[in-house]
């Protein structure tokens, strides 16, 4: 249902977030000889939760997981490693649907916009002035267990976004995080192929402010969105009860190829 101020109701719960973007951890844990069962049982999550990426989590058990998976694999920039495993793609319907838009300043628009109805944990942010544009995401409760961890995951998300958009040649001039520096910041500055700088007040990805007129790429699939008419453009949502049952809905409403 739409909210009395007319906005469109979010999908998830307070303090938690669509799954989809962190469903690596499982094969991660794997990949370090580690058993995935065992650690989502540490933290009180059941073992099939990852089954469908649509399922939703609470962030302080995302944060528990995060920070049990490093104290498990030893491994300290695994945030990192989760992240790198999302693309635009990733993110669902909104990455659909922003993947649509004209140009990247428009897509990244979109996904400011519509994001909260998935992810009710954080907030997301474009900034642009003088000759920067500058993408913050902050989470919303303080003391989140794992907060340096899902802080890497969102910020590494949000990279892999602007480079999917933005292509190959894309580059951010300087990377921000609010938590302190790893022992060894290797694999961060060499994944971002910038600065990045630490203890700082906000998770940023600042770069080229020229890049958000940057026209994205026709494709069968952004035409038959786009034809899908902004007025309608996620509407399906305002009444489904899930965020598997929104994309469901969507996809039925959604015109065929041709």
């Amino acid at each position: 249902m739409k909210s009395t101020s007319g906005e469109r109701a979010p999908l998830v719960p307070a303090g938690s977030a669509r799954i989809g973007p962190i469903c690596s951890i499982p094969g991660l844990l794997a990949d370090f000889g580690a058993n995935a069962a065992e650690v989502l049982s540490q933290v009180g999550l059941a073992p099939d939760i990852f089954d469908d990426p649509d399922r939703v989590i609470d962030y302080r058990d995302a944060g528990l997981l995060l920070a049990t998976s490093v104290a498990t694999t030893g491994c300290a920039h695994f945030g990192l490693l989760v992240g790198q495993r999302c693309s635009m793609a990733g993110l669902g319907l909104v990455g659909s649907v922003a993947r649509a838009a004209a140009d990247v300043g428009a897509a990244l628009l979109t996904i400011v916009r519509y994001l909260p109805l998935f992810d009710r944990g954080s907030v997301l942010t474009l900034r642009a002035a003088d000759e920067d544009a500058t993408v913050v995401f902050g989470i919303l409760t303080a003391g989140m267990p794992g907060a340096d961890q899902l802080y890497d995951v969102a910020i590494t998300v949000a990279f892999n976004t602007l480079r999917d958009l933005c292509g190959s040649c894309w580059r951010p001039s300087l990377v921000t995080l609010p938590h302190k520096a790893l022992a060894d910041v290797r694999p961060l500055r060499t994944y971002y192929g910038t600065e990045v700088r630490f203890d700082q007040p906000e998770a940023a990805i600042i770069f080229d402010r020229f890049w958000l007129e940057r026209t994205l790429a026709a494709s069968t699939e952004a035409e038959r969105l786009r034809r899908w008419t902004a007025p309608r453009r996620l509407n399906p949502c305002s009444t489904s009860r899930s965020p598997s049952e929104c994309a469901a809905s969507s996809a039925r409403t959604c015109p065929s190829a041709g």
